[in-house]
């Protein structure tokens, strides 16, 4: 008898380390991944927010930006994945990207960048055209 393989649909992965990977998937969850074996270190839903990009932080922490205004922290401890914070933004995030200990976001359908803290503090905001200038 044949089995079908599971089949999840990835949007985006990070490799935390050289045996782990950190995945965002269409069932709404974020997975800690060994990179070797393919099972599942960790995972944690984001229900009923979808994740749809990853930014890692480092090793132990990462940006995901949701299919709604949200952005997601994740804390990575060695093999578990924690929820943090989750950050109110202006529209729907296309892609998250770090600075530092700042993340700073591009919108999908709007054409401006803000650089945020991780307390979801808005610090700067950018058009994103020739010549970036600052939003008043």
């Amino acid at each position: 008898m044949c089995t079908e393989p599971l089949r999840i649909i990835i949007y985006d992965l990070a490799l935390v380390s050289p045996d782990s990977l950190l995945l965002v998937n269409r069932n709404k969850t974020i997975q800690l991944v060994h990179n070797r074996t393919g099972s599942t270190l960790s995972e944690v839903p984001t229900w009923p927010h979808g994740p749809f990009r990853i930014c890692l932080m480092g090793r132990e922490r990462a940006a995901i930006a949701m299919s709604s205004k949200k952005v997601q922290l994740v804390h990575i401890r060695g093999c578990h994945l924690t929820l943090g914070t989750v950050l109110d933004v202006r529209a729907e995030p296309w892609v998250v990207t770090s600075s530092g200990d700042n993340i700073v976001v591009s919108y999908r359908r709007f054409p401006w960048l803000e650089v945020m803290s991780t307390d979801g503090r808005v610090l700067h905001q950018y058009k994103k055209a020739r010549g970036a200038q600052t939003l008043k």
